[in-house]
């Protein structure tokens, strides 16, 4: 269901009318989401169909995806897993936008507290997308979520900031297996 300007009016899913637009999310198509039942959404994208592999140099880079609102924290784990293919998003919104694609994701890592979605419910939702995704929690305020959320917390793989490369390398590592 779209308008005539392009822009859907209803979400696909659902049939609601309580969309979001995401802009861009690093690609060419317009992403949405909607509000009630979290579906994400390229508007213009090709009906699914099989997968196409993504192209790297070597065809064999394993592909983490890594959601902070902290662009020093993007950029500190980037260049950290220098040698994986990296992509990155600055909240969960993004994050779930490049999940919604084919393009093969192994790992996602994802700090706990970020603005609109928390790094437990981009998890929550990022399973519903992909039910086999790898993925890795990091976050400040361990001693917090212990207490507030402790049998997620204890059945999340999870790095405590500040960390060193070689842990977060580490724990990257023991997940999905060398690059």
């Amino acid at each position: 269901m779209t308008s005539n300007a392009g822009v859907p009016r209803a979400c696909p899913r659902c049939r609601k009318r309580e969309i979001r637009s995401l802009g861009l999310a690093s690609s060419q198509l317009q992403w949405f989401t909607c509000k009630a039942c979290q579906h994400v959404w390229a508007h213009g994208a090709a009906p699914e169909s099989v997968p196409t592999p993504i192209p790297t140099a070597s065809g064999s880079h394993k592909h983490v995806l890594v959601a902070d609102d902290d662009t020093s924290v993007l950029g500190m784990v980037e260049r950290a897993l220098s040698d994986y293919r990296v992509s990155t998003a600055h909240d969960g919104s993004e994050a779930l936008a490049i999940l919604s694609t084919q393009k093969r994701v192994d790992l996602l890592i994802t700090d706990y507290l970020m603005p609109a979605m928390t790094g437990e419910e981009l998890a929550h939702h990022a399973r519903r997308l992909r039910p086999d995704l790898k993925i890795l929690v990091l976050t400040g305020h361990a001693n917090a979520l212990e207490r507030a959320e402790p049998a997620w917390w204890a059945s999340e793989p999870h790095v405590i900031k500040p960390f060193r490369v070689v842990t977060l390398r580490d724990a990257v590592s023991d997940l999905i297996g060398p690059a």
